[in-house]
């Protein structure tokens, strides 16, 4: 054991070595923005990330059923039947549920 102390730790017995170590320690776990808080903002970043990319898929599929509403008429009647329950005065509507 002295002879690895003395290989490899005996610059410990510097106050000059404890300076770097003790700046070093509290940069990774005491300071405001220390490592395990990178690591849980990296991972928020990460799944935030992917809600934006499933909202901007959304988005699209929508705004492609918004153009197709808009360019024919028998579409957004069918649509308003099926989604909103819509219908002609002479009819009767009955709902299944299953």
């Amino acid at each position: 054991m002295k002879a690895f102390y003395q290989k490899y730790l005996f610059w410990l017995k510097s106050p000059y070595a404890w300076a770097p170590l003790a700046l070093l320690i509290y940069l990774l776990f005491a300071d405001r923005y220390n490592i395990i808080r990178l690591i849980q903002l990296e991972a928020e970043n990460r799944n935030l990330m992917k809600e934006i990319s499933t909202a901007e898929k959304k988005i699209k599929i929508n705004q492609q059923k918004y153009y197709e509403l808009q360019s024919d008429s028998t579409l957004l009647e069918k649509y308003a039947r099926e989604n909103l329950l819509m219908k002609k005065s002479n009819e009767d509507i009955f709902i299944i549920e299953e």
